[in-house]
């Protein structure tokens, strides 16, 4: 008779590969072999929270520190105050060695990101064993702003082979050691994410970016001495650039031409508007750079539209988008713009490549946007985004997924604020489907 546990070890671990993590700690507990196969799955990924040490894996390794080998993603969410209320310097001092004995411990590590919060002693204790890891190839700094001495800037900017680096607020004495750094990375390095700067200028930027002519994604965001016409200018560096992030600042009341660089292989872009007061202006700019995109032969796989304040689109709007982009389109993203039922129905009946959707859902007219959703054969996720401008939107609850599903035959996940809704569906009797939910914040999921 043929049991789980005949099951052979690496068919598992094949198996395990595209299975949900938010199930992997039910499917451990089913016998001894299945336990073996999904653990290298439960330790790849770890973070430590001070807030939520019960949920923080760190206990679990120190007292077996062969799991250790598994782990590939270290991130820190967040470490207690040095003086913080609740929290002796003890407490901190132990916290943060904490975190360094398990990181010394994580010879496989890939990816390593600091949440903001972490304070320039903190930072200091995890820069020097970053330098042991071989295998590293990702660091995020959300806590940029505290790397000011230069000692912690030469051990930072000694890091090498690295392939992404992305970092929020950095100091300018950091942003000064960018070029160098870039340079020395060239071989490898093929993402570049700076956010909120204000030290970053166009003459600095063009000075790393021109070190890197295999990168293939940059994000510039709220560096607002940096005009979007000049990064766009720059992307003549960049001939293999695949993945554009950048803010668009608008002026009303002036001509807005539309410059789009030369971005020929462009498969992703996310355009963050920062338009003012003026909502007019929004919509003929994205037609314009579609447009334009379009004409040097790039085609959209993903495409991310986040305007300051809130914009309104219209059905013509949409139409655009599939003569520009439709054939190809299979994420789009809307966030603080306004999508109407009938909008929404024209998204999904034009654009026949869409997979994934993310906007903001109004709860109270459900049935009118599960009908809408109900017009696309290749929608499998939907992901709402809440406005938290409007007392009229609703956040989703199990009532609204389950208008959807019973709508909806394609969509086959649905996800809201860190909760998700998997929906399961009779392959014969599409009708006939289960709903799986996972809370915010939790691995395991029920059925509701």
């Amino acid at each position: 008779m043929f049991s789980l546990g005949d099951l052979p070890g690496d068919l598992l671990t094949s198996i395990f590969e595209f299975v949900d993590e938010e199930d992997l700690p039910n499917i451990a507990v089913v016998n001894r072999s299945f336990n073996e196969a999904a653990t290298p799955f439960l330790y790849r990924t770890i973070s430590y929270d001070s807030k939520d040490r019960a949920k923080t894996p760190i206990s679990t390794l120190n007292e077996n520190r062969h799991l250790a080998s598994h782990v590939q993603h270290f991130a820190i969410e967040s470490l207690p105050s040095r003086h913080g209320r609740g929290h002796s310097l003890d407490a901190h001092h132990y916290d943060v060695r904490e975190c360094v004995q398990i990181l010394e411990l994580c010879n496989g590590l890939r990816r390593f990101r600091v949440d903001s919060g972490c304070s320039t002693w903190q930072i200091r204790t995890f820069l020097p064993v970053l330098l042991r890891k071989a295998l590293l190839q990702d660091v995020e700094l959300l806590c940029a702003s505290v790397i000011t001495e230069q000692d912690d800037i030469l051990t930072l900017t000694s890091l090498r082979n690295l392939r992404r680096i992305a970092l929020k607020e950095p100091s300018w004495q950091l942003i000064n050691k960018l070029p160098g750094w870039a340079n020395s990375l060239r071989k490898s390095l093929r993402s570049v994410e700076i956010t909120s700067s204000d030290c970053l200028n166009s003459e600095v930027l063009e000075d790393i970016i021109v070190h890197l002519p295999d990168l293939k994604e940059l994000k510039i965001m709220s560096c607002f001495k940096i005009n979007h016409d000049d990064i766009l200018d720059m992307t003549k560096h960049t001939p293999l650039l695949e993945n554009l992030n950048l803010t668009v600042w608008l002026n009303p009341g002036t001509n807005q031409s539309v410059n789009v660089g030369d971005i020929g292989h462009l498969r992703y872009l996310t355009l963050d508007m920062k338009n003012g007061s003026d909502k007019t202006h929004c919509t003929p700019y994205w037609k314009g750079f579609l447009t334009g995109i379009r004409k040097l032969g790039s085609r959209l796989r993903g495409l991310t539209l986040h305007p300051l304040r809130k914009v309104i689109i219209g059905v013509s709007f949409v139409k655009h988008i599939r003569r520009t982009h439709g054939s190809s389109l299979s994420l789009l993203e809307l966030r603080n713009v306004v999508v109407s039922s009938k909008v929404l129905g024209a998204i999904c009946s034009n654009l026949s490549q869409l997979e994934e959707l993310a906007l903001t859902i109004n709860g109270s007219s459900i049935v009118r946007f599960a009908e809408a959703f109900a017009l696309s054969s290749s929608l499998r996720i939907i992901r709402n985004i809440p406005d938290r401008t409007s007392q009229s939107q609703t956040t989703l609850n199990n009532h609204h997924v389950r208008e959807i599903a019973k709508l909806a035959f394609s969509v086959t996940i649905i996800e809201c604020q860190g909760r998700k809704w998997n929906i399961m569906r009779n392959v014969n009797k599409p009708k006939d489907f289960a709903i799986l939910y996972a809370a915010k914040g939790t691995k395991g999921t029920r059925q509701i």
